[in-house]
């Protein structure tokens, strides 16, 4: 597969991806934020006295757990990718 055929192959699937996404939010944005939203809040609430011991190292809680939120944002988004890209494939 040469690298021009990939970049448009990519090209589609995300085009049709963000339309499907349009057309059901839900499934698409917000259902891959809620997670990872919902565990920074309870995270914080329950361990954020941990940045006040003298060895945790980082300023705020908050700057601890927000690299991972993000990383599960995106690899739950790209579940639905996935998902979608397999029911074209089955049902075409």
């Amino acid at each position: 597969m040469s690298t021009r055929k990939g970049l448009t192959d990519n090209a589609l699937i995300f085009r049709r991806s963000v339309r499907e996404g349009l057309r059901d939010p839900g499934p698409a944005f917000v259902l891959p934020l809620l997670p990872p939203l919902l565990l920074t809040i309870v995270f914080i609430a329950l361990f954020e006295r941990l940045a006040e011991l003298p060895a945790f190292g980082v300023g705020q809680y908050v700057d601890y757990l927000a690299p991972g939120a993000v990383l599960l944002t995106a690899v739950l988004g790209a579940g639905f990718t996935s998902t979608s890209l397999a029911q074209d494939v089955r049902g075409g």
